[in-house]
């Protein structure tokens, strides 16, 4: 009988030490936003806007739909979480087309940008992330699709705003 109570137990807390362990590996995967434009998680936002608070002395202004359904943007946009890192991408009033290559990825936008990682509390570039390994290439790539997806829905949108 006491054999097998210790066998249940044992069974038992590896489940729960495997359990916690998935957890805790497969909570810090990619979570790339599935529409645009998306805003943060309330948490995530707060990280961020104190960060940027503490960085640049103002909060980001996010790229989002009204309830109207008109677009309100010039803001940041939130571009999800690549492991421990979140990105925001934020462009700038300079105005010429700018392209950036990152990891074998390509950004390109109708203005110079900066694409912001979060990491550890302190914001750098995505070419500053990718040169201190914060982002492997998956990331970087998925990113740029994402940028891609975004810059697609904008342009369309203001397409559709102009007159037949």
């Amino acid at each position: 009988m006491k054999k097998r109570k210790i066998i249940t137990i044992v069974l038992a807390a590896t489940i729960l030490i495997l359990g916690g362990l998935s957890l805790w590996f497969f909570g810090r995967e990619n979570k790339v936003p599935r529409t645009f434009p998306e805003t943060p998680s309330k948490k995530i936002e707060k990280q961020l806007q104190k960060a940027a608070l503490n960085t640049w002395g103002h909060e980001f202004y996010w790229t989002k739909l009204n309830e109207d359904g008109s677009l309100n943007d010039g803001g940041a946009r939130y571009y999800g979480i690549y492991g421990d890192c979140i990105a925001v991408f934020e462009s700038t009033m300079l105005c010429w087309v700018e392209t950036k290559q990152v990891a074998d990825s390509e950004f390109t936008h109708s203005s110079s940008f900066v694409i912001w990682i979060y990491h550890d509390g302190e914001f750098c570039t995505i070419e500053e992330a990718w040169e201190q390994g914060l982002l492997t290439k998956e990331q970087v790539a998925l990113m740029a699709e994402y940028h891609e997806k975004a810059v697609e829905y904008i342009w369309e949108y203001y397409q559709a705003q102009l007159p037949e």
